[in-house]
């Protein structure tokens, strides 16, 4: 969901305009910072002390907060999203993340199928 983190924000941050900036900042940080560690240290900076469970969940999940979100705010079919899947495809560390939405999306494909299908027959 490219608003996941934003509405995250949200829960702390009661201005929409500061919380969709402090977003884009950590996304920046994200994938700008040199490990975990520094990333860590620039979002208490941005985030606070007292927003530090979501530091630490921010932290955890860096690469694929940070990749689901471009992802997600990429426009399907279109080069700066075909680039990134290609990057990600071309990583080992963002291989399984990419492996891991494609997955849920086929999933999700066959479960609407099936609950179209199960409501059709209802209908008869």
């Amino acid at each position: 969901d490219a608003f996941w983190l934003q509405r995250e924000i949200n829960k702390f941050c009661d201005d929409a305009v500061v919380s969709q900036r402090k977003s884009t900042e950590v996304l920046s940080i994200l994938e700008n910072s040199v490990d975990d560690r520094d990333a860590e240290n620039k979002l208490v900076i941005l985030l606070g002390f007292d927003n530090f469970d979501f530091i630490k969940i921010l932290r955890k999940n860096r690469l694929k907060v940070l990749y689901c979100t471009l992802l997600a705010r990429a426009e399907y079919g279109g080069e700066e999203r075909d680039a990134l899947e290609a990057k990600m495809r071309s990583d080992a560390q963002l291989a399984p993340i990419l492996h891991a939405l494609t997955e849920i999306n086929t999933e999700d494909l066959v479960e609407e199928e099936r609950s179209r299908k199960a409501a059709r027959r209802k209908s008869r």
